[in-house]
């Protein structure tokens, strides 16, 4: 193949081929992260690999490199990858480069390895907004459980049920990113505490999915677990991808409670709850 000959291919995952030869006025585009739909597969919409992007015996790259992120990319920072295997190089290097910076807020350096171009992440991006074409009604839920739910399951499908009877019902496994018929498959909020100039703080992390605008998610709090209230003056100090898991970010928060002053009023507690907005909700 020689992309100066306008040559495109599209593939799931990966690429073979005998000769790569890039000229100097050509460009190799790689899209990472895409989503692959076959309407032949028994599970479509599924995310494929996240990088590998073709494999050739023999590789001459010149020209232009063009890396261009797509939702479902997530990488953590310091993380190499290689983006083309290849036997050896023959000649050359790409001498126009493009996506490597501030590409979904992702920073990467890149390096010919002996048997690979890698790219390795020096700033990890913020998980994107979710595309139109994924922003759904609550009916995402229907088709959530339907896929996860196997052939001929017909009950304990409901945003309430238990499917899997771990304790976390399915709007929670929903809107956390777990797996609803795998008792395995649990998220718990993660608190802890943080040193900064100012002294400790206390932060939570939970994770929030993307690829719906049904759910709300809030900080509430309580000191007697009778009467519960949505938190005040929480900050988001973050958010990342979840890797390997599209359309999920890890959210962290700053809650307004500084841990070893209480005020007078004894512990405080907090949980993430989750409401499908206009219909119903669950802690």
């Amino acid at each position: 193949a020689d992309s100066s000959q306008g040559d495109e291919f599209a593939f799931q995952g990966g690429l073979s081929m005998n000769n790569l030869v890039n000229t100097a006025t050509g460009t190799l585009r790689l899209r990472l992260g895409a989503a692959y739909s076959n309407p032949n597969d028994t599970e479509p919409n599924d995310p494929f690999e996240d990088h590998v992007a073709l494999a050739t015996s023999a590789f001459t790259p010149g020209g232009g490199l063009e890396i261009e992120l797509l939702p479902g990319f997530a990488r953590a920072v310091g993380e190499s990858f290689a983006v083309i295997d290849y036997s050896s190089v023959v000649a050359g290097e790409f001498t126009d480069l493009a996506g490597l910076e501030d590409n979904f807020g992702y920073d990467f350096t890149r390096a010919f390895a002996d048997t690979s171009l890698d790219l390795t992440v020096t700033v990890a991006g913020e998980a994107p907004e979710p595309p139109l074409a994924l922003t759904v009604d609550p009916s995402g839920f229907d088709h959530w459980i339907a896929k996860h739910a196997a052939v001929g399951v017909t009950s304990d499908l409901g945003l309430m049920d238990d499917a899997d009877h771990d304790g976390a019902p399915n709007l929670l496994e929903y809107a956390f990113g777990t797996q609803p018929f795998d008792s395995g498959s649990l998220h718990h909020p993660v608190p802890h505490l943080e040193n900064d100039a100012d002294g400790p703080r206390f932060v939570l992390e939970y994770r929030r999915r993307l690829d719906t605008a049904s759910l709300r998610y809030e900080v509430w709090q309580t000191a007697d677990f009778a009467l519960w209230s949505p938190a005040t003056a929480v900050q988001e100090l973050g958010r990342s991808p979840v890797p390997g898991q599209p359309g999920i970010e890890t959210v962290r928060v700053l809650l307004p409670f500084a841990p070893g002053s209480t005020g007078g009023r004894g512990a405080v507690f907090y949980q993430i709850r989750v409401t499908v907005m206009e219909e119903r909700s669950r802690r």
